[in-house]
C-alpha cells in the first residue's frame, strides 16, 4: 500500500538514536533499550523524543505516546518525575529506580511538543503555534516514529497525556482516526490525566471545588452562586480565596506569597500554564494581552515577581537535563539553548483554538476507541468536578455496576482500601484517584500503576453471572447455604461464612468448604473469596495418567500453561482456547502432550518457560536430568545430566544478555546453565551447605538468592569472583526435619511482583518476608497448626500480589491456602480452597486474570476465580453465590475486552 512508501520517505527524516550510557544511572542495571533523538515534523520543526522500551516484553507489549501539558511544557517531566523506569533524585545528578514504572508493562514514547519545548526546536526561530498545528505535528511525529521503529507497527497503541494534554490528545487522536485508511495505526484507547477538557467547566467548577473543601464561607458561597461564573473568571474572586494554597494539590504545602499563587491559579483556569515552570523571567510578562483584559492586566501588575513556583520544585530535573554529559547521551545538538520544564514563550504565543473537547471525545468513542479520564481529587488546577461534569455532559449510556447492579458511581480499591471512585459509560470510564493532585502518577504511583496495568492489558475480568444452580453447585436459601445432592455430608444448613462446593468435573471428587477466617473486622466489611470455574477444570487422560507436580504460565502471552507430571510427562494447556461443554472432549481440545524420545524417566520437579519467548521451555526431574525444549516442535533440543535430585530450578527473567538457569540439587553447588552455549560447568560453591532453593532477582539479572537445608539464605552476584554478597537466616524459634537432618530447610523462595520483597518458606512452617535490597526481615507469618502437618518437603507456592497486598497461595495437603503476609505484626487473613480430592502438588498465580491455578495427584488442574482482591459485604454473601463479581471491569454485554 502507499503508506509503505510514506514510511520510506519518513525514514529519511528520522533515525533511531540509542542511548548507550545514561549519566546518573551507573548504579542501576538498565535491562531495556532506550532511545533519544528527533522527529522532523515540518520543514523547520524538530520534536525531541525519548523512547523507553518495555521492561517486560518489548516485542508484544502495548505502545504509548505520552504528552505533558502547558501548553509549552516538556513531556520529560512525565518520564523523570512520574511514570518512567528511572526518576530524578533530589541531588539533580543521579537517577533512581522507579518500582512503579509504567514501562514495566508498556513501551512509552515521550515527545516534547510543540517545537520550542524542552529540546525540541525550530530552525528558523518560529515557535508560534496553535491547537491545530500542534496536533498535525504530533501526528507527523507518530508517523516518523513508526518509520524509525517499524517493529512496533502492529502493536496496540495508546495516546495519553496530562493537563493541557486534554487538548493535545483528543485533537491528535481524531487525526489518527481520520487518517486510518491511509496510515493504519492499531489504536486501542486514550487516557487523560487531570485533563483540561473544557474551559468553561474548569472555571465554574473551581468555585464548587473550593466550597466543598471548606475554602469558602456561606455568605461568599451564596454570592458566588448568584454571580459566578458562567465560564468567565472576571466575575469571580476565587483567586483571592485560594491565593496561598498549592493549586496542584490542595493539601500539599506551597509558597506563602499570595500574589504569586494568584497568578498561577488564574492562569490555570484558562489552561495557559498547567505546569510548574517559572511564571516570569527578567521582568517579562508570562502572558500577552488577550480579550479578557482584566485578567492579563492583573498579570502585568506583578511582572516583578520572578522565579520558580515552590509548590513543585523542578530544580533537580532542570539541573540534570542541562548537564553536558546528559545532553551528549541524549544526542542533543550543542547549539541548543538551556532546557527548562516549560517555555513561557510558547505559552505567550500559543493560540487556543478549542475550548471544549466534547465533539472530539464523541468522535473518538464513535470510532470504537476507549477513553479513560482519571483525575486526582485534590487538584485545583484541573479539578475532578470538571471531568465528572464533562463526562456526564456527553450523554453516554451509564453501564451497570458489577457489584450493586445499579447505574452510577462506585468505588474502586487498591490494597484493600478505597482508592477512588469510577463511573463507567459506554466507551468511557471516569475515574478519581483519592488523595492525588495534578500529577497522580507521581503522587499515587502504586495506585496509578495498578490502573495502568488494568487498562493497558485490555483486561476484561469476567462480570458474567455465574449460575451455580445450573451446575448442581450451591443454592442459597433464606440466608443459608445448602447442597442439592449432598446435604447429608455436611448437614442441611451452614453459616453464610461457608460455601459448599462440588468438583463438577471429577466423579470421585468430594465437596469441600471455602473457609474464610474473618480477621481484622472483615466480617463487618468485605470478604475475600475464590471459586472453581466449572469450565476451567482440566482433567488429564490416561495418556498422562499421573499427578501434575510443576506448572508455569508463559510470561509473554499469559496463555499457555506448562505442566510436568509424576511419570515424566510434559504437557501444554491452552488457557484461552474455548472449552466445549462436553467434558469428554475437553482434554483433546485443550491439552497438548509433548512427545519425544528424550522424555523424562522420572517425576518432573520443575518446569519453566523461557521468560522472553514461548518457543522454548526447560524441565528438570528427580534424578537430575534437565531438558531444553523446542516448544513449537515439542521436542528436546538439549539435555544436561546433574545426577542429583533437582529440588528447584529458575530461569532468570530479568533482561540480561545471557539469561542463566540456576539449579538447586541438594549439593553444595548451584549449577548455572547457559542454554545459548550449552555450558553447564559454572557453579556457585556454598561450602558445608546443601542448596534446596534458588531464585533470580527481578530487578538485576546478575543477582541470585539461594536457600539451604540448614535454613540459611545467601545472595550471590554471579559476575564477581567472590560471588557471595551476604548470608542471612530466618528466626530459629522452631526446628524441623528434612530427610532426618534435624535442622531447618528453606523449601521455597519467591519475589513479590515489584521485586522489593522476598518471601521464604521454611519447613518449620514459617513464611519470612524480607526487604529484597537489604535482606532485612520485615515479618514472620506462621502457618496455622492445623495446616502445618500437611506441608510437603518441596513446596511449590507462589506470590499473588496484585494490588499492593502481599499474599501467597500454598498447597496444604489436598487444599490450597491463601495467606496474606501483612507487613506488620497482625493476624493474617486466610482463605482455604478445597476442590482436589488428593494431595495438591503445586499452585501458581495467573497475573493476567488474577486467578490461582492448582494441580495435584488427582490429575486435575483447578482454576480459581475471580480475582483475589474482591471483597464483599458479609450481608451480601447470599446474593454473591450466584454472581462472579469484578470491581474493575466496566462494560457488560460488550464483545471482547474493554479498556478499563
Amino acid at each position: 500500500m502507499w503508506y509503505a512508501a510514506a514510511l520510506i520517505l519518513l525514514a529519511c527524516a528520522v533515525r533511531a538514536e540509542k542511548i548507550t550510557e545514561l549519566p546518573g544511572s551507573e548504579h542501576m542495571e538498565i535491562n531495556f533499550k532506550h532511545y533519544s533523538g528527533y522527529f522532523q515534523v515540518s520543514d523547520s520543526h524538530y520534536l525531541h523524543y525519548w523512547f523507553v522500551e518495555s521492561q517486560n516484553n518489548a516485542t508484544t507489549d502495548p505502545l504509548i505516546f505520552w504528552f505533558n501539558g502547558g501548553p509549552g511544557c516538556s513531556s520529560l517531566d512525565g518520564l523523570l518525575n512520574e511514570m518512567g523506569p528511572y526518576v530524578i533524585s533530589d541531588d539533580g545528578r543521579t537517577l533512581r529506580h522507579n518500582p512503579y514504572s509504567w514501562s514495566q508493562m508498556s513501551s512509552i514514547v515521550y515527545i516534547e511538543s510543540p517545537a520550542g519545548v524542552g529540546y525540541s526546536y525550530s530552525t528558523n526561530g518560529d515557535i508560534k503555534t496553535d491547537d491545530r498545528k500542534t496536533a498535525e505535528e504530533n501526528y507527523a511525529a507518530i508517523k516518523a516514529f513508526f518509520a524509525a521503529f517499524p517493529d512496533f507497527r502492529n502493536h496496540a497503541v495508546y495516546i495519553m497525556g496530562e493537563s493541557y494534554g486534554g487538548i493535545y490528545v483528543p485533537t491528535l487522536t481524531v487525526l489518527v482516526i481520520d487518517g486510518h485508511s491511509e496510515f493504519p495505526i492499531n489504536l486501542k484507547g486514550i487516557a487523560l490525566g487531570n485533563g483540561y477538557v473544557s474551559e468553561a467547566l474548569n472555571v465554574d467548577t473551581s468555585v464548587i471545588f473550593a466550597y466543598s473543601h471548606g475554602l469558602v464561607d456561606e455568605k461568599t458561597w451564596n454570592t458566588l452562586q448568584d454571580k459566578c461564573c458562567h465560564g468567565c473568571i472576571d466575575t469571580c474572586e476565587l483567586t483571592n480565596i485560594t491565593s496561598s494554597l498549592n493549586p496542584y494539590d490542595l493539601y500539599r504545602d506551597c509558597n506563602s506569597n499570595a500574589e504569586l499563587n494568584k497568578a498561577r491559579i488564574r492562569a490555570m483556569k484558562f489552561g495557559l500554564a498547567a505546569s510548574p515552570s517559572s511564571l516570569f523571567r527578567n521582568n517579562e510578562p508570562l502572558l500577552k494581552q488577550k480579550s479578557v483584559e482584566s485578567v492579563f492586566g492583573y498579570f502585568r501588575q506583578i511582572t516583578s515577581l520572578a522565579g520558580d513556583v515552590p509548590c513543585l520544585n523542578d530544580s533537580a530535573l532542570i539541573h540534570y537535563m542541562n548537564d553536558a554529559k546528559v545532553r551528549r547521551a541524549l544526542h542533543i545538538p550543542e547549539n541548543l539553548l538551556r532546557w527548562d520544564v516549560c517555555n513561557e514563550q510558547i505559552t505567550m504565543n500559543y493560540d487556543k483554538v478549542y475550548n471544549d473537547m466534547a465533539p472530539f471525545i464523541k468522535k473518538i468513542i464513535g470510532a470504537g476507541v476507549r477513553v479513560l479520564l482519571y483525575y486526582g481529587d485534590t487538584d485545583m488546577a484541573c479539578n475532578f468536578i470538571m471531568g465528572q461534569q464533562f463526562s456526564a455532559s456527553l450523554n453516554l449510556p451509564v453501564l451497570l455496576m458489577n457489584l450493586t447492579k445499579k447505574r452510577g458511581k462506585e468505588p474502586w480499591r487498591f490494597n484493600s482500601q478505597i482508592a477512588g471512585f469510577k463511573t463507567v459509560y459506554k466507551g468511557l470510564t471516569f475515574l478519581t484517584v483519592r488523595g492525588a493532585g495534578h500529577m497522580a502518577p507521581q503522587w499515587r504511583a502504586p495506585q496509578m500503576q495498578y490502573v495502568h496495568r488494568k487498562s493497558k492489558h485490555l483486561q476484561r475480568i469476567s462480570s458474567t453471572p455465574f449460575d451455580l444452580k445450573a451446575h448442581n453447585s450451591i443454592v442459597a436459601q433464606n440466608g443459608k447455604i445448602s447442597t442439592r445432592h449432598n446435604e447429608n455430608i455436611h448437614g442441611s444448613s451452614l453459616s453464610p461464612r461457608y460455601f459448599l462446593w462440588h468438583n463438577i468435573m471429577g466423579k470421585s471428587a468430594r465437596p469441600g468448604l471455602l473457609k474464610c477466617d474473618l480477621q481484622r473486622h472483615v466480617i463487618e466489611k468485605r470478604m475475600k473469596h475464590l471459586r472453581i470455574s466449572w469450565r476451567q477444570q482440566i482433567p488429564f487422560t490416561s495418556s498422562l495418567a499421573s499427578g501434575v507436580h510443576s506448572m508455569d504460565v508463559d510470561p509473554v502471552d499469559n496463555r499457555y500453561l506448562l505442566c510436568g507430571a509424576a511419570r515424566g510427562e510434559i504437557s501444554i494447556v491452552d488457557l484461552e482456547r474455548p472449552l466445549p461443554n462436553d467434558e469428554r472432549n475437553r482434554v483433546e481440545h485443550t491439552v497438548t502432550p509433548c512427545q519425544s524420545a528424550c522424555l523424562h524417566a522420572s517425576m518432573i520437579t520443575c518446569c519453566q518457560w523461557y521468560p522472553q519467548d514461548t518457543s522454548t521451555f526447560v524441565s528438570a526431574d528427580k534424578v537430575g536430568k534437565v531438558n531444553l525444549w523446542d516448544a513449537n516442535k515439542a521436542q528436546v533440543v538439549d539435555e544436561y545430566f546433574l545426577n542429583q535430585e533437582i529440588t528447584e530450578m529458575h530461569w532468570c527473567n530479568a533482561f540480561v544478555r545471557n539469561p542463566l538457569i540456576a539449579v538447586a540439587n541438594l549439593t553444595s553447588n548451584i549449577v548455572l546453565i547457559d542454554p545459548r552455549t550449552g555450558n553447564s560447568s559454572h557453579n556457585l560453591r556454598w561450602p558445608n551447605e546443601r542448596v534446596s532453593s534458588v531464585r533470580w532477582s527481578l530487578e538485576n539479572g546478575n543477582i541470585l538468592t539461594s536457600g539451604s537445608v540448614s535454613g540459611k539464605i545467601v545472595v550471590w552476584d554471579v559476575r564477581s569472583s567472590k560471588s557471595q554478597l551476604m548470608t542471612v537466616s530466618p528466626s530459629k524459634r522452631f526446628s524441623c526435619h528434612y530427610k532426618d537432618s534435624g535442622v531447618e530447610c528453606i523449601s521455597g523462595l519467591r519475589f513479590s511482583k515489584d521485586g522489593l520483597y522476598l518471601v521464604s518458606l521454611s519447613l518449620n512452617h514459617t513464611f519470612t518476608v524480607w526487604r529484597a535490597h537489604t535482606m532485612e526481615i520485615i515479618n514472620h507469618v506462621w502457618l496455622p497448626q492445623e495446616y502445618s502437618t500437611k506441608i510437603a518437603p518441596s513446596i511449590r507456592f507462589d506470590i499473588c500480589s496484585d494490588d499492593g497486598v502481599l499474599r501467597t497461595c500454598t498447597p496444604v495437603g489436598d487444599e490450597v491456602l491463601i495467606l496474606t503476609l501483612d507487613r506488620q505484626d497482625h493476624e493474617n487473613f486466610r482463605v482455604l480452597l478445597v476442590g482436589h480430592f488428593q494431595r495438591v502438588n503445586a499452585c501458581i498465580y495467573h497475573q493476567k486474570y488474577n486467578q490461582v491455578i492448582s494441580s495435584g495427584n488427582d490429575r486435575m488442574i483447578h482454576i480459581w476465580s475471580p480475582d483475589m482482591d474482591e471483597q464483599l459485604p458479609d450481608q451480601q454473601l447470599e446474593r454473591v453465590s450466584n454472581l462472579q463479581e469484578d470491581h474493575w471491569s466496566d462494560e457488560e454485554g460488550m464483545p471482547g475486552p474493554s479498556y478499563v
